[in-house]
């Protein structure tokens, strides 16, 4: 049985794994993006993945990391949000048609694994609440003390 330190890398390690798996499907696409957008969408898209990176990195080296998940689920919450934006952009290209910045398909990958970091980060949360229960539990009911014995006169 791992201890609770370990499980908590291991979580940080698949979190890290996907923030960076995204982070390569959005780093093929951005590069052929016009100035613009790749200046725009692109940097800010690059800046919250990083900061995702960062927070997941400290979340699995702290002890109290409830708050530090939160954050991560918020940028985590932004990315999605910017990634709808992102799905709904389009310009004029150099022939004069209209395309969007990314295609439906890439669209439902970067979806796709958004809402399974969001996963990894809930089912961390998750765990540091049972953690936190049973914490409580332990302090709440202690355990059984041996009977003084009668005093004796």
């Amino acid at each position: 049985m791992s201890s609770f330190n370990d499980d908590a890398l291991l979580n940080g390690q698949f979190a890290l794994q996907k923030i960076d798996d995204l982070l390569n499907r959005v780093d093929g696409v951005v590069n052929r993006w016009p100035r613009l957008y790749k200046n725009s969408y692109g940097e800010r898209l690059y800046k919250l993945l990083a900061d995702m990176e960062e927070l997941c990195i400290t979340a699995a080296k702290k002890y109290h990391k409830k708050t530090t998940l939160q954050e991560l689920d918020i940028k985590n919450a932004q990315v999605r949000i910017h990634i709808r934006r992102i799905a709904k952009t389009t310009f004029t290209d150099k022939r004069g048609e209209k395309r969007g910045l990314i295609t439906p398909g890439q669209h439902e990958e970067w979806v796709l694994l958004n809402i399974e970091i969001g996963r990894i980060i809930g089912g961390w949360l998750k765990q540091q609440a049972e953690r936190k229960r049973n914490q409580q539990r332990k302090r709440r009911w202690p355990q059984r003390q041996l009977r003084k014995e009668p005093h004796r006169s």
